[in-house]
C-alpha cells in the first residue's frame, strides 16, 4: 500500500511523505505506482523550481519526503492542493486498498 501523509513541522513548515508500493500490478507495469510517482516527483520539482520556499527533498526507492523548512507560500499550498487532488482521484478510482492519504495540514 502507498501511504501519503502531510503534516505540519514545528514552527511554520510542513512534511509531505509518500511511502510504499501499491502492488496493484507487476513491477514496472503498476499504474497506481506510476501515477503516484509522477504526481509526487512533479510536486517536489515544482516546489523547487517555481517557488522561493526552502525545500528539502529525499527520494529513494519507495519513499519520497518533501520538507518545507520555513513559511509555506501560497504557491506551494496551491501546488500541494493540486497534487492532493490527483492523488485522491487515484484513490477514488482504485480504492483504499492501494493508497491511503492522511492529512493533518490545512
Amino acid at each position: 500500500m502507498i501511504r501519503i501523509s502531510l503534516e505540519p513541522l514545528s514552527g511554520s513548515g510542513l512534511k509531505f511523505l509518500s511511502t510504499g508500493h501499491a502492488d496493484y500490478g507487476d513491477y514496472g507495469t503498476d499504474v497506481i505506482c506510476a501515477g503516484v510517482s509522477a504526481l509526487v516527483v512533479n510536486l517536489a520539482n515544482s516546489i523547487e523550481q517555481l517557488t522561493d520556499d526552502e525545500v528539502q527533498v529525499r527520494d529513494r526507492s519507495g519513499r519520497v519526503e518533501i520538507r518545507i523548512t520555513g513559511p509555506v507560500s501560497d504557491k506551494t499550498r496551491l501546488l500541494i492542493e493540486s497534487a492532493l487532488l490527483g492523488l485522491n482521484e487515484i484513490r477514488k478510482e482504485y480504492g483504499d486498498d492501494y493508497i491511503q492519504i492522511n492529512q493533518r495540514w490545512c
